[in-house]
């Protein structure tokens, strides 16, 4: 999934959490905003494996080597990774941190949703994706973001 399907699926899932944290009671207001985006931090992380991804081109000091231990979707794309953020934001009492581990798994979601799928449970190399995908870069990754912001958007503005 490119990084424009992963901000549309994102924020969809955020905003659909969001409204149904809050029983519908939340407006978008600073703290939103700032928690908003670093959900958005998150949701770039798990592509730091691949050089020519938006934070990857950003951070080639440290993209280039961990492409070369990882390759792409290995260790960055696991729930282990995911966990270990987690972990962070655990040890350090950070709700900040938590929210970027949100975003983070909100991208492993978005890849799951692509043929190549994404290997969960690092180290084994077995990946897993959905039932109904789209290709990357592709019409149908489009139409499958697109829907998926659409039911939030029903979600939301419907209840």
């Amino acid at each position: 999934m490119m990084i424009a399907g992963h901000m549309i699926v994102a924020a969809s899932a955020f905003v659909s959490y969001v409204h149904w944290a809050t029983g519908g009671a939340w407006q978008a207001d600073t703290s939103f905003a700032l928690t908003w985006g670093l959900v958005m931090l998150g949701v770039l992380l798990p592509d730091i494996d691949h050089p020519d991804s938006t934070i990857g081109r950003r951070c080639r000091w440290l993209s280039y080597p961990i492409h070369i231990v990882f390759g792409h979707r290995g260790f960055t794309h696991s729930l282990l990774a995911c966990a270990l953020i987690v972990l962070l934001a655990y040890q350090f009492e950070a709700l900040w941190i938590y929210w970027v581990a949100v975003g983070y798994f909100l991208h492993l979601l978005g890849d799951f949703l692509t043929p190549s799928g994404v290997t969960l449970f690092y180290p084994s190399r077995k990946t897993y994706r959905a039932w109904l995908v789209a290709d990357t870069n592709s019409i149908g990754e489009w139409v499958l973001s697109l829907g998926i912001a659409s039911a939030s958007l029903t979600y939301v503005i419907g209840f």
